[in-house]
């Protein structure tokens, strides 16, 4: 278990080095040379491969590699499990997400608004917990995207997560944590997920 953990966090590692290095279709945006109702989610190289429902394994890791057990009702489980529904409302052009965590009987609703190419930042649609948070998720290539979690005052990176579409039935995510205030290493989450729809 260790070598995998020391595998996922050597890929962690490189994809971050390689996403830092793409800025051509974000800056080309900025530029101006293109206007957000010109690119289509339903175009997507990657999001629009993702619409369905995926039923996932959450286990998580600290700083150390060592497993975090997740907390629920009090009791402390290795793994969490989820089911995800994503798709897209090719009217408005936007992403709608639930993520529904079975063990915990709960459901968080997410909005995702083209921003650019290849780029959906996101909201919760409830308005709870996220507005001092930017998040914004960006096609790499045809497999993969990075999802950035930014503190808004601070402009700390406090969540990284790379979704990797394995087969048109199975992905993996990859993400990591850090200290909103030191931005602090903190771990690692590792989700695999199957398609069910």
């Amino acid at each position: 278990m260790r070598n995998f953990v020391c595998l996922v966090l050597m890929l962690c590692w490189r994809w971050s080095a390689v996403y830092a290095q793409e800025p051509t279709r974000v800056q080309a945006w900025e530029q101006g040379n293109a206007c957000q109702n010109e690119w289509r989610l339903r175009d997507s190289r990657v999001f629009s491969r993702l619409e369905g429902s995926w039923k996932g394994t959450w286990t998580r890791y600290d700083a150390q590699g060592l497993p975090q057990p997740y907390v629920i009702d009090g009791k402390a489980v290795r793994v969490k499990t989820s089911v995800l529904t994503q798709r897209i409302d090719d009217v408005k052009n936007i992403w709608l997400q639930s993520n529904f965590y079975p063990q915990l009987d709960f459901t968080r609703h997410f909005l995702g608004t083209v921003t650019g190419p290849g780029q959906v930042s996101y909201a919760n649609r409830e308005g709870e917990g996220y507005d001092d948070y930017d998040a914004v998720a960006t096609e790499y290539d045809d497999y993969h995207i990075l999802f950035v979690v930014k503190h808004k005052q601070s402009g700390k990176v406090i969540y990284t997560e790379d979704i990797s579409l394995i087969t048109v039935d199975e992905r993996t995510r990859v993400g990591r944590r850090y200290h909103p205030d030191t931005g602090a290493f903190l771990g690692v989450t590792v989700v695999r997920e199957l398609r069910v729809m």
